[in-house]
C-alpha cells in the first residue's frame, strides 16, 4: 500500500478518472453504474442485441435467472479471497500518496479491492457464453473488458485487482461447476 508500484497505479487511476469526469457524454456514466448494480443484466441485454440478427433457433434467449447461479458462485470464491487479501480501495490510500482524486460512489465497492469481483464475473460469464455460442466470444469477451476497465476508470480498482481478478477466472473456470447452468 505504501509501495511505488500502488503510488504509479493510483496515478494512472487518477488519469482515466480524470479522462472519465471530463466526457461530454453521459454514456460511460451510465455503463458504470448500470454495470455496478446489474452485472448479469449487463450481458443479458448484450444478448438481446445479438439475438436480433439470429434465427429463433440459434438465438441466445440469455435470462437473469440464468446467470444466478454463476453470480452466486463466484461471488462466494471472490468475496473470499478478497478476505484473504484484505487490499484497501484507491479511495483509501489517495490522501496517504497524495493524490488528489475523489472516485465514483458505487454500490459494490464497500468491499477490500483485490480481486475485482466485476473483472473475475465478467471473465466468467464471458467464458461459459463462449463455449456455447463461440461465433460471439469476441463480443462478450469485449464486454467483460468493458467491465473490468470501467472499474478502473471509476476509481474503484486499481490495474492490478483487475488483472488477477482475470488471472482467477482463467485459473478456476475448468474447476467450476458449471455443467448446472442451463444456457
Amino acid at each position: 500500500n505504501e509501495s511505488e508500484q500502488t503510488k504509479a497505479e493510483l496515478e494512472k487511476i487518477l488519469t482515466a478518472h480524470r479522462n472519465f469526469s471530463e466526457r461530454d457524454d453521459d454514456y460511460q456514466r451510465i455503463a458504470v453504474e448500470e454495470q455496478d448494480n446489474d452485472l448479469d443484466k449487463t450481458f443479458v441485454d448484450l444478448a438481446r442485441v445479438l439475438d436480433l440478427d439470429k434465427k429463433e433457433d440459434e438465438k441466445i434467449k440469455l435470462t437473469k435467472e440464468k446467470l444466478e447461479d454463476i453470480i452466486s458462485d463466484t461471488r462466494t470464491i471472490v468475496l473470499r479471497q478478497k478476505r484473504i487479501f484484505d487490499r484497501p480501495r484507491p479511495k483509501h490510500l489517495t490522501d496517504f500518496h497524495d493524490i488528489n482524486m475523489v472516485p465514483e460512489k458505487l454500490k459494490t465497492s464497500h468491499t477490500p479491492a483485490y480481486p475485482s469481483g466485476h473483472a473475475f464475473q465478467s471473465h466468467i460469464i464471458a467464458m461459459v457464453l463462449s463455449e456455447k455460442y463461440p461465433e460471439d466470444k469476441d463480443v462478450f469477451f469485449e464486454l467483460a473488458k468493458e467491465i473490468t476497465d470501467n472499474r478502473v476508470t471509476a476509481g474503484v480498482h486499481y490495474p492490478s485487482d483487475s488483472a488477477a481478478g482475470i488471472e482467477l477466472a482463467k485459473i478456476l473456470y475448468d474447476k467450476l461447476d458449471l455443467d448446472k447452468i442451463d444456457i
